[in-house]
């Protein structure tokens, strides 16, 4: 059953890179892929990495911009 365990490797590595943050397109670039299948089949960690993005920049703007009436 050793062949099955690469495709199982690959995709959980992909996995793992798309979680940490790496952006989709370097992802797709070192599996040897086009920028599509990221979108395609991992588009559920996509979505987790976009709230914690967008958190991210969220948590930028109230320490860079003054909230209104101070």
């Amino acid at each position: 059953m050793r062949w099955r365990s690469a495709p199982n490797l690959r995709h959980a590595g992909i996995l793992f890179w798309l979680a940490s943050g790496v952006d989709p397109a370097e992802c797709a670039r070192r599996a040897g892929q086009s920028i599509q299948v990221p979108f395609r089949y991992y588009a559920t960690c996509l979505a987790e990495a976009r709230n914690h993005a967008n958190t991210l920049i969220e948590e930028s703007m109230r320490r860079w911009v003054p909230e209104s009436g101070a």
